[in-house]
């Protein structure tokens, strides 16, 4: 054997009885919270000064607020007022937080709190609280990192793992949004990347420090476990969560498997009891009707003891806001700091949201959909659904003459129609439209036919299915109608028999007749995008009594467009049937053409938008929260109210 291979066989033999050097990652502590979101070596991302400002309040970070800040939480406080109906007190408002907030975030620090224990972020769409919350979530993960073993630290078990479910609607919206906004930060982080195990559909582990220093490697023994979790009422039974965030908490609604918001509450903060002092629930969502848990726990946070005059739940944290309300003063972001005497923030060049002439408009089209789910204001429970004045614009002169209903169509123009049968004893709905360009090149959905079968119309006194296909037959061949959709009721045989006759009538157009399945996620996007319609003055109809009358006793009910119950009009059949020929033609692309309609100049049919809120000026300053407040702050005396801004 040469002297080469002996050689080399003694450096293999000798390789093999040195052990493999231990991963030793470099945990370098940020300055603070801010730092961490911004830090080149942390998460090394661009934060707008507002979402600073609320990430400073939610982590109780009182040493970094600036004299932005001040103006900030002092406005944000100023948008809420104590009332009292001689019993009770509480505090009301629509745009801000809870005017005690030094009280709480006094209370939380005096307790060694971390964080508020709840975080309810009610902010409008496109408002920035998802990628708020991915950073809450991410400094919680943080946190648990650098103690280094964090089982020991709060007495679990050495092996336990510590999981963080984030639960929305179904799992596919979690994995969507709030979790892949998580994901992303941690993921792109040079800070996170030692600790990172696994990364899988739907949920990623990390190792904790302990386990990288002594040479774990097996993703299966990872300890910490951040995962997107379905909202079934058994889901948060079992592990063991410092933390949990709900996405859209007020569009969760319980229904077979699914549980309700309020089941998953009260299991989901079982989960956090055993961590009484760390333990977090962060709920961000735009608001919906003054049902469910959010409200409830909204509600909660918003009480005042009358004997004490305090807030019985001070490790409570609401901010509520419009869409635009965390983007604010970002045009002078590159002159405000961080924290005092810190750096400045990035400049920055626009926002996601501002309320601007487009964002007018859009509330113009649709002001109660707007006040949701823009202004963040929660929705009555049970209202009016469309406005008289959105209606009279349906019935407006359309090309200088009022529509009149039509019998017969015209040779080279699309029709679609839509029948709403219900049962032989209730009204039998049908619609006939087109669609007709502007002199902008506007699509503009125009009535050619409304009507109903009425039971009283016949002399048996029921509704005669036959005889009303006869008839929706000679409509087809009158006006060569491309697209008849049926609602799902009673209508399978009637599709059957009307499809057989077209067939053998050989019309010049083959008309589709299909179902269309009237599920509740469909009937509702087809009557907001017709009610949008309507408030941009693009649907036009000629004058048909029952479609007025229904029309306007339309009501919101939770997710639900219904009719009365009681009252001179109690059904909805020809309005389904306005909408659903609206979705037929309309629908798949209105947000497109709602998009540009509001970045075009108010048209003529449009209604005026609403003023604007106004407040007074603020006086308190946040940096004096742990100073005692001047008596009186809960006493009755109003708080200081904000300046508005847009």
């Amino acid at each position: 054997m040469s002297s080469i291979i002996r050689a080399a066989e003694a450096l293999a033999q000798r390789a093999k009885s040195i052990e493999p050097p231990v991963r030793r990652p470099a945990f370098e502590e940020p300055l603070n919270v801010i730092h961490f979101v911004t830090g080149p070596d942390f998460l090394n991302r661009t934060i707008y000064p507002a979402q600073a400002t609320a990430l400073k309040v939610i982590t109780l970070a009182a040493e970094l607020v600036t004299p932005f800040d001040d103006e900030v939480i002092g406005e944000w406080m100023g948008g809420f007022a104590l009332t009292s109906d001689g019993t009770s007190q509480r505090w009301e408002g629509q745009d801000g937080t809870p005017g005690d907030l030094m009280e709480r975030i006094a209370w939380c620090r005096a307790n060694q709190r971390p964080w508020f224990r709840e975080v309810l972020l009610i902010v409008g769409r496109r408002g920035g609280k998802g990628v708020l919350g991915a950073y809450v979530i991410a400094w919680v993960l943080w946190q648990l990192l650098s103690k280094r073993d964090p089982q020991e630290h709060y007495g679990v078990a050495r092996n336990k793992r510590l999981t963080i479910p984030i639960y929305a609607g179904n799992r596919d919206q979690a994995e969507r949004n709030q979790f892949a906004d998580v994901l992303a930060v941690v993921r792109d982080s040079d800070c996170f990347e030692p600790f990172i195990a696994s990364i899988d559909a739907g949920s990623f582990r990390l190792y904790t420090p302990r386990q990288v220093m002594g040479g774990i490697t097996d993703p299966r023994r990872a300890l910490i476990d951040v995962r997107a979790a379905q909202t079934t009422g058994g889901a948060p039974r079992g592990p063991t969560s410092p933390m949990f965030a709900v996405d859209e908490m007020a569009h969760i609604r319980g229904a077979g498997s699914t549980a309700s918001s309020t089941e998953l509450y009260a299991a989901a903060m079982q989960t956090i009891a055993q961590f009484p002092v760390d333990g977090l629930a962060l709920q961000t969502s735009s608001p919906w009707d003054r049902t469910g848990q959010l409200f409830s726990s909204y509600a909660q946070a918003l009480r005042v003891d009358p004997e004490t005059q305090t807030a019985p739940d001070k490790d409570m944290f609401v901010l509520q806001l419009p869409s635009w309300g965390l983007y604010r003063d970002f045009e002078r972001a590159s002159s405000i700091p961080m924290w005092p005497k810190g750096p400045n923030f990035k400049p920055l060049r626009s926002a996601p949201m501002t309320f601007d002439d487009a964002a007018r408009r859009e509330e113009a089209a649709n002001p109660e959909t707007f006040a949701v789910e823009r202004r963040s204001l929660w929705r009555s429970s049970q209202q009016a659904y469309i406005r008289p004045g959105f209606i009279e614009g349906l019935l407006r002169p359309w090309r200088g003459a009022t529509l009149q209903m039509q019998h017969i169509g015209r040779l080279g123009r699309v029709y679609a129609a839509h029948a709403d049968p219900s049962v032989s004893q209730a009204n039998f709905g049908f619609a006939i439209a087109h669609i007709e360009m502007d002199d902008d090149g506007i699509e503009h959905v125009v009535y050619d036919l409304l009507h109903a079968w009425r039971p009283v119309d016949f002399e048996a006194g029921w509704v005669n299915y036959p005889l009303i296909t006869d008839q929706i037959f000679d409509y087809v061949r009158a006006f060569n109608i491309a697209e008849l959709t049926y609602d799902q009721y009673s209508s399978v045989g009637e599709i059957q028999r009307l499809r057989a006759r077209i067939i053998d009538a050989q019309l010049p157009v083959r008309t589709n007749v299909h179902q269309r399945p009237a599920t509740a996620g469909l009937n509702f996007n087809a009557y907001e995008a017709f009610k949008t319609a309507l408030g941009h003055g693009i649907v036009h109809a000629p004058p048909f009594a029952l479609a007025v009358a229904e029309l306007g006793a339309l009501e919101m009910i939770g997710t639900k467009v219904v009719c009365q119950t009681t009252g001179p009009v109690t059904t909805k059949d020809v309005a389904d049937a306005l909408v659903q020929v609206f979705w037929t033609l309309l629908g798949h692309r209105s947000a497109d053409l709602f998009d540009r309609l509001a970045r075009t100049p108010l048209r003529g049919s449009q209604p005026a938008f609403g003023p604007a809120r106004i407040r007074e000026p603020i006086f308190d300053q946040f940096s004096e929260f742990s100073r005692s407040r001047r008596s009186g702050r809960l006493n009755g005396s109003n708080p200081a109210r904000g300046r508005h801004r847009n």
